[in-house]
């Protein structure tokens, strides 16, 4: 089968930059970003490059690469890279994440200053070789989501040329009997449903945004000195107005101590073209699926959550796991033909305890909301 070659476009521009800034600059109060903070284009020798110059993330990546590479203030004063920014007089090491590694390996050394016409000027010069080659910066305008706090991290504008480069190929799938192309990238899988109606357009949206969004999350696992990153967003379950989604990341390496992997599943209503919050179809919703306990520490359970620990295949005596059963997570559970899956979720010490527990509409049917009762008929029906 050909592939269709494709661009992600330039106004799909989305949440994941967000999720590249600090918890804590999106809860500090606005404050006047620093002089020289913002984003930057222009060239090392004949190189174009994009930076990003902030006092929590400074960094910078050339667009034919598109690697992530730190700059970090020269000086070991603590405050040295945000004073620095007030005026435009800038010495900053070029630093690399080696793969799997800790260690920052230092690269060059950057010396700026203000030129006269706004923008940055200065000198490359590689700390191996002493090779020097000249820096040219312009500032770019912050992008549509808005100015930089002082300490936010970078701009959505630094970021959008990691999502426009990447090129999107489109495959001829079936699932269940049902048509839908796959769309790739290298470092991500979606899907996009044939159709027009509003509830299949808004999904289409959002799996197109969810696919740029993994650009992103490539560009900081490898800056961090991690491994190439590997998302899939894929169909589960499929009715005539109900798609459930497999959302899986397969282990991955992204810097710091651990590896990670992780799976999530989202229930889209197809007709009215927005995610259904399965929880609402219990009664208690989510706090009565969440391990409980009173003053004492002894546990409480909700006839709901008395389920689930029943039904944990990995709630028995032969079972080490069984230990944690008390204090075990649930994610929002996904609706099936037969019933309702939830996936457990542990502490990262206990992860080898995560599973699936499966009820059936019978089990539940006690438990279920009106909105809950009205989708096991409907999960039913698709069933038969």
């Amino acid at each position: 089968m050909k592939a269709v070659l494709a661009r992600i476009p330039a106004s799909l521009f989305c949440a994941a930059t967000t999720l590249l800034a600090t918890a804590a600059a999106i809860a500090a109060p606005a404050t006047a970003p620093l002089a020289y903070q913002g984003t930057w284009k222009g060239s090392i020798g004949t190189q174009p490059v994009m930076v990003c110059l902030s006092p929590l993330a400074a960094q910078y990546y050339h667009l034919q690469q598109r690697r992530g590479l730190w700059l970090e203030a020269t000086s070991s004063s603590p405050h040295a890279l945000r004073q620095a920014l007030h005026t435009g007089q800038l010495a900053l090491t070029e630093k690399v994440h080696e793969a799997g590694s800790f260690e920052l390996r230092p690269l060059a050394h950057w010396q700026l200053e203000p030129d006269t016409q706004g923008g940055l000027h200065g000198t490359w010069r590689d700390l191996a070789s002493s090779k020097k080659l000249p820096i040219q910066l312009q500032r770019l305008p912050t992008s549509e989501q808005g100015a930089p706090q002082e300490d936010a991290a970078c701009d959505a504008s630094f970021y959008r040329p990691i999502q426009e480069a990447h090129a999107v190929q489109s495959h001829p799938r079936q699932h269940q009997g049902r048509p839908y192309q796959e769309l790739r990238t290298p470092v991500a899988r979606a899907l996009q449903l044939p159709g027009n109606s509003p509830g299949i357009v808004a999904l289409n949206a959002y799996a197109y945004q969810w696919l740029g969004e993994q650009a992103l999350q490539d560009y900081e696992c490898t800056r961090m000195g991690g491994s190439t990153w590997d998302r899939t967003l894929e169909p589960l379950f499929w009715t005539d107005s109900t798609l459930v989604l497999r959302d899986f990341t397969p282990e991955v390496y992204c810097g710091g101590a651990h590896n990670f992997s992780s799976v999530s599943y989202l229930t889209w209503n197809l007709n009215a073209g927005t995610p259904i919050v399965v929880w609402d179809w219990l009664q208690g919703g989510a706090k009565a699926a969440a391990p409980q306990h009173n003053p004492s520490g002894d546990a409480i359970r909700t006839p709901l959550r008395a389920l689930l620990e029943k039904h944990d295949p990995r709630n028995t005596p032969a079972d080490d796991c069984a230990e944690d059963a008390e204090y075990m997570e649930m994610a929002q559970p996904y609706p099936t033909p037969q019933g309702l899956v939830f996936d457990t979720q542990h502490s990262h010490a206990m992860r080898a305890c995560n599973d699936s527990i499966s009820l059936s509409w019978r089990q539940l049917q006690p438990l279920l909301t009106p909105a809950g009762k009205e989708a096991m008929l409907h999960w039913r029906k698709a069933g038969r």
